[in-house]
């Protein structure tokens, strides 16, 4: 992914992105799509048929490239508009479809008996630490935290001051999110725990899932246990993979990676 910082304002930098391999813009594309509106700022028409002239300067070449880039998003929504896409259909059945529905399963035990073992397409929303992401699972819009199965992460712990972090949790964070953030993920759920209601003694305890998180075949667990930003965890590894992040994590015991770099047999 490639961008040019067009312009900023006082908490802001405004960019045109293009994905690699893509020869349209990200904007260009959203917008063809019919998912955007454009925008057109004052006088965007009459700046975009001026002529470059040899005596621009940079801040005038630069405003010249904007004028070229909206008549493209210009020309994008108006194909969106005559095709139909997106946004601009007049189909109820589209129109219906397009709105999410929301899941409001209560009972998480049942989401999990239901989930167990099957492999559900999602996209990764956030990566809260190395081995806890929050994801979107599709077509159901149902949003889930989950902890990667098989592999526990340094933690992220954040304080009324400041954070309190292990070693390696940022850079465990860091190598999760470069791997998953925004993209297409399958989640197959290995282990549940249900959780406690409050009581006088002691706060609630949030339900936690544990999942094989898998990108392009290869697993977030595995990425961690390689990489010596995990420990392995039994009881929540896919049991086909067991034998493989056992091994995994004696290798980079071995090399004394990151964590175990102070390992001792």
């Amino acid at each position: 992914m490639s961008w040019i910082i067009d312009g900023k304002d006082a908490r802001r930098e405004y960019a045109t992105v293009h994905v690699q391999g893509e020869a349209k813009s990200l904007a260009e594309s959203v917008v063809e799509a019919g998912l955007a509106d454009v925008s057109l700022p004052p006088n965007a028409a009459k700046e975009a048929a001026r002529p470059t002239a040899a005596g621009d300067d940079e801040g005038e070449k630069r405003e010249r490239r904007l004028s070229e880039a909206m008549q493209k998003l210009v020309i994008a929504q108006e194909e969106a508009q005559s095709h139909e896409r997106g946004k601009w259909t007049t189909s109820k059945d589209e129109l219906a479809k397009a709105v999410p529905r929301y899941a409001t399963d209560s009972n998480p035990t049942d989401f999990y008996t239901r989930n167990k073992g099957k492999k559900l397409p999602a996209v990764v929303e956030a990566v809260l630490s190395g081995s806890m992401l929050r994801v979107l699972l599709v077509p159901s819009f149902r949003e889930v935290v989950v902890r990667v199965a098989g592999a526990q992460a340094p933690a992220t712990r954040r304080g009324q001051k400041e954070e309190d972090t292990e070693p390696f949790a940022k850079e465990a964070q860091w190598t999760t999110e470069r791997y998953t953030l925004h993209r297409r993920v399958h989640v197959t759920f290995t282990a549940f725990e249900p959780g406690k209601e409050a009581d006088d003694r002691r706060p609630a305890v949030q339900p936690v899932f544990h999942a094989d998180i898998a990108l392009a075949g290869k697993s977030v667990g595995e990425l961690l246990l390689a990489s010596g930003l995990a420990k392995f965890v039994d009881w929540t590894a896919p049991k086909d993979k067991s034998e493989v992040y056992r091994n995994l994590e004696a290798q980079a015991q071995a090399k004394k990676l990151r964590i175990w770099s102070s390992y001792v047999p």
